[in-house]
């Protein structure tokens, strides 16, 4: 495979992930699962491996409702600060990122500024695939490997 073909494959594929957070941070549900497969498979820290478009979305939704029937809304901004995407070859390719997130309550006063501390860090670990609309996440593993005290 020549070089130029794999970079294009990074950028679709990193593409993907940067669609992805963006819509976790606007909650956007429909757009979380766009870069997706339909039979895709999703597996985060602390809850069962979900396979299937609807699934994920439904989780995120569900997820959603209960911070805010409980009073803990809050806005997310995730920050990939390292990707590394390697084609194996002109249909498949596998991910690592890691994804620093930033959680600020929505009771914030207009301007309000706080003193910045990473409440995750997050280590995805991905699988793409190029199908005949462009490439798609066949899996995505989001793993936790810390999370501050204020978010424990």
């Amino acid at each position: 495979m020549e070089d130029s073909e794999k970079a294009v494959i990074r950028w679709a594929c990193g593409q993907l992930l940067v669609n992805y957070i963006r819509a976790i941070d606007s909650k956007n549900w429909a757009a979380v699962t766009a870069g997706f497969m339909t039979e895709a498979v999703f597996s985060r820290t602390g809850s069962i491996p979900m396979k299937g478009t609807a699934s994920i979305e439904g989780f995120f939704e569900a997820q959603d409702a209960r911070r805010r029937a409980v009073g803990q809304e809050h806005k997310t901004h995730h920050h990939i600060t390292t990707m590394s995407i390697i084609p194996a070859d002109s249909n498949f390719a596998r991910g690592t990122s890691y994804v620093l997130v930033f959680i600020t309550p929505n009771a914030r006063e207009a301007g309000e500024t706080r003193h910045i501390i990473p409440d995750l860090l997050i280590e995805y670990e991905d699988e793409f695939v190029k199908t005949p609309a462009g490439w798609r996440i066949l899996s995505h593993d989001a793993r936790h490997v810390f999370r501050s005290a204020k978010t424990s």
